[in-house]
């Protein structure tokens, strides 16, 4: 009697590929929201009359991390506005990026945000 072996058969690479980046997608949609806490709080930080000083680096990191992962899961606007507010703000000098990101970014990265929540499901 022979023993069967009940495992299923590899899947074709693309049909791998589209599963891995469905569950990247859910696991980034299931972590937006706190990403965007996390970047109104670094907002907030630095609008306070003593401002964080790791709030502007911070908030860097999460552009950083935004615009490379999100135009990959289908999130392509994101991606953009986060990879130009990054690299407006790595043009400034680091003493003056905290500034920057109250006075002159400020707008933009509430349109980010609201691109964020507009997508969460």
């Amino acid at each position: 009697m022979a023993i069967r072996d009940e495992q299923q058969p590899p899947q074709p690479a693309a049909a791998r590929i589209s599963t891995g980046l469905s569950a990247l997608r859910a696991k980034f949609l299931d972590e937006l929201p706190h990403r965007i806490l996390r970047l109104e709080g670094a907002m907030i930080a630095l609008r306070n009359d003593v401002p964080d000083p790791d709030a502007a680096a911070q908030i860097k990191n999460d552009l950083h991390r935004l615009s490379g992962i999100s135009a990959t899961l289908g999130f392509e606007e994101i991606g953009r506005t986060a990879g130009s507010l990054e690299a407006r703000l790595d043009a400034l000098p680091a003493k003056q990026q905290s500034s920057a990101i109250v006075d002159d970014l400020a707008s933009d990265l509430e349109n980010l945000l609201e691109m964020m929540e507009s997508s969460l499901p």
